[in-house]
């Protein structure tokens, strides 16, 4: 998988939803002194090789624990925007014991995180608009009905993408929950 890795410190991996790529954290590095992030296009996105083994978000969760494996990170958090929040979860739940936290972006994770022994933050856009029929309010207050212990944060001006719709304010709240979550290896 291709990736670009940035900075030192403790490590922040993110993952994009569908027909997204790595440069839509572009600006991480930025916003995120003082911590090495990563970000990865996976198979069949970006620079990234096609794979006929990918159907699913599901699909590449194997992909992503492989990739953590090979990279030799210790400790890290998951950054997982839209369907990318899927195969963020799935990896944070089998590497349990080296992820400091995970963020989900707009994206439709729930119950299977109930007993995530780590923390979870909720990210949505301030601009109501259709996701599968709800609107964010609502998607938000069910997944915090099936994520009893996660935060949740709106961001302004925002919609999907809150990280390219609200850099600043996206990266300082993310910036505050891997400050407070992030252990170093």
């Amino acid at each position: 998988m291709a990736y670009e890795t940035d900075g030192i410190g403790p490590v922040i991996l993110f993952i994009h939803g569908w027909a997204g790529y790595r440069s839509q954290w572009g600006e991480a590095p930025e916003f995120l002194k003082g911590f090495r992030t990563i970000a990865l296009d996976l198979h069949g996105f970006g620079d990234s090789e096609e794979s006929s083994n990918f159907a699913a978000p599901e699909d590449y969760t194997k992909s992503v624990c492989e990739f953590i494996e090979a990279i030799d990170v210790r400790r890290l958090v998951l950054v997982g925007h839209s369907t990318g929040g899927i195969s963020a979860a799935n990896a944070a739940l089998r590497l349990t014991d080296i992820v400091d936290g995970l963020v989900l972006v707009e994206s439709p994770v729930g119950k299977e995180l109930a007993s995530a022994k780590f923390p979870v933050l909720l990210i949505f856009g301030d601009r109501d608009s259709d996701m599968g029929g709800l609107s964010r309010l609502k998607v938000a207050g069910l997944q915090l009905e099936k994520i009893p212990a996660a935060d949740l944060r709106f961001i302004e001006h925002a919609s999907h993408s809150p990280m390219l719709d609200n850099p600043p304010e996206f990266y300082e709240v993310l910036h505050d929950f891997c400050v407070r979550n992030q252990k170093t290896a």
